[in-house]
C-alpha cells in the first residue's frame, strides 16, 4: 500500500496504516487546504470531527445525525442511497469493471463493491484494504501478495478478468480463482472439483469449516458469510485449486509464511468420482488446514504449541504425523466428514453404511 502519492501540481495524499495493514488515516493536501480523515472501526472523522458512522445497511451522517440507506446489487455495488423517507439522494450505474456510466449527485464515497472511492485530485482509485484498484484500467496498482501461488495470472489483474462472476473483497487474492478457471469457450476446466466443492459449501458442516477462514460479507460457492472467521482475523488466508504434483495422491496442502500471515493452498486432483473429490476436500481442510491454523494462531509459529500434544513426544522422523493425530486422537473426519458424505450419498440415491464411509475416509497412510 502507498505511503504517499504526489501529483504533478504538488498536491499530495499521505496514508497511515495499522499493524494489520488496515488504513487508519489519510491526509489530503490540495494547495493550502488540508483534509485529515481518520478511520476508527466504522466511525470516520474529518479534521477531528465525526463525519460518518457506517452500518450494515448504510451510514449515519454527522452532525445532523440522519440515517442514509444503501440499496445494493448482487455484487455489493451501492446502486442507490436513500433517506429514511425513501427520498433518493444518489444513484449509480456501473460498467463491469467498476467505472460509472451514469450517476446522480454524489453524497458519499462508498460505491463499487461497497468500496471507498477516492476522487480527490483526480485520483479515482478504490481502496480494497490490501490494495488500491484503478477502474480506468481494471487493474490493481500493486501486486498480489500471493502472486507466487497464481503464476499463470497477472499479479495486477482484478478478479481473473471476470467481474461478472467474481468480486474481490480486500484485493489480496481470490480464494477459488484457480478452482473456477474456464477455457476459451467459457466452460469450467475443472467441473468435477467445482461440483464437489460447492456441495461441501452447501452443507451445514462444510459451511462451518469454511466460515473459520471467511471474511464478513464474503461469498464462496454461493454461500455468504455474515462475520469474520477466527482464522481470518488471525491473518490466515486460504485458497483452493486443482492439480497435484504426485500422481499417487489425490490432494495436497501447502503452507507459506508472509510476515505475520499464514497462506494455505489446497489443491485437489481430478476424479470422476465426486464422493472421492468431496472426501479429499474435507481431508485437506480438517486434517491439515484446520489443525495447522490452530497451531499458528497462538504465537504465529508452526511449532505444535497449540495442537498436537501427542506429536511433541513422537519420533520426529515419523511420516504423516497429522494422519496419525487424526486417526488416533482428533477423529474430525468421523465427526465432520461422515455427515457431509452421508448427505452426498443420500442426494444421489446411494445407500452406503456409516462403517463403509468411515473405512473409505480413513484409507490414508499413517
Amino acid at each position: 500500500m502507498p505511503s504517499q502519492i504526489t501529483f504533478s501540481d504538488g498536491n499530495t495524499i499521505d496514508y497511515e496504516y495499522g499493524s494489520d495493514g488496515r488504513k487508519l488515516r489519510t491526509v489530503h493536501q490540495t494547495g493550502n487546504t488540508i483534509l485529515t480523515t481518520d478511520y476508527c472501526g466504522n466511525a470516520i472523522y474529518e479534521n477531528g470531527s465525526l463525519k460518518l458512522l457506517l452500518t450494515e445497511t448504510g451510514y449515519v451522517s454527522f452532525p445532523d445525525k440522519k440515517f442514509h440507506f444503501y440499496l445494493k446489487d448482487h455484487q455489493g455495488n451501492v446502486r442507490v442511497v436513500a433517506d429514511k423517507d425513501g427520498k433518493l439522494e444518489e444513484t449509480n450505474d456501473y460498467y463491469p469493471f467498476g467505472g460509472t456510466f451514469t450517476t446522480s449527485t454524489s453524497v458519499q464515497s462508498y460505491k463499487y463493491n461497497g468500496k471507498e472511492l477516492d476522487r480527490k485530485n483526480g485520483l479515482d482509485w478504490y481502496d480494497y484494504g490490501a490494495r488500491m484498484y484503478d477502474v480506468a484500467i481494471g487493474r490493481f496498482v500493486t501486486t498480489d501478495i500471493m502472486e507466487e501461488k497464481y503464476y499463470s495470472i497477472s499479479p495486477y489483474v482484478y478478479v481473473v478478468n471476470n467481474p461478472l462472476k467474481y468480486i474481490d473483497l480486500r484485493g489480496d487474492s481470490i480464494s477459488v480463482a484457480d478452482l473456477y478457471t474456464r477455457d476459451k469457450q467459457g466452460e469450467l476446466i475443472n467441473p468435477n472439483q467445482v461440483k464437489a466443492f460447492e456441495f461441501l459449501a452447501s452443507t451445514k458442516e462444510g459451511k462451518a469449516l469454511l466460515a473459520n477462514f471467511a471474511m464478513k460479507g464474503q461469498t464462496i460457492a454461493g454461500v455468504t458469510f455474515n462475520k469474520d472467521g477466527e482464522f481470518h482475523n488471525k491473518g490466515i488466508n486460504i485458497s483452493f485449486g486443482t492439480g497435484v504434483r504426485d500422481s499417487g495422491v489425490s490432494g495436497s496442502t501447502n503452507f507459506s509464511l508472509n510476515n505475520e500471515n499464514l497462506n494455505i493452498r489446497i489443491v485437489v486432483g481430478n476424479s470422476l468420482d465426486n464422493a472421492d473429490l468431496l472426501d479429499t476436500f474435507i481431508h485437506e481442510i480438517v486434517i491439515h488446514a484446520d489443525q495447522n491454523s490452530a497451531d499458528f494462531i497462538d504465537d504465529k509459529v508452526m511449532n505444535n504449541s497449540n495442537v498436537y500434544p501427542a506429536l511433541r513426544k513422537m519420533d520426529k522422523n515419523r511420516q504423516y504425523k497429522q494422519h496419525w493425530q487424526e486417526r488416533n486422537v482428533n477423529k474430525a473426519m468421523k465427526r465432520i466428514g461422515l455427515p457431509i458424505l452421508q448427505q452426498y450419498y443420500n442426494s444421489q440415491g446411494i445407500v452406503k453404511s456409516n462403517d463403509a464411509i468411515v473405512k473409505s475416509m480413513y484409507g490414508f497412510l499413517n
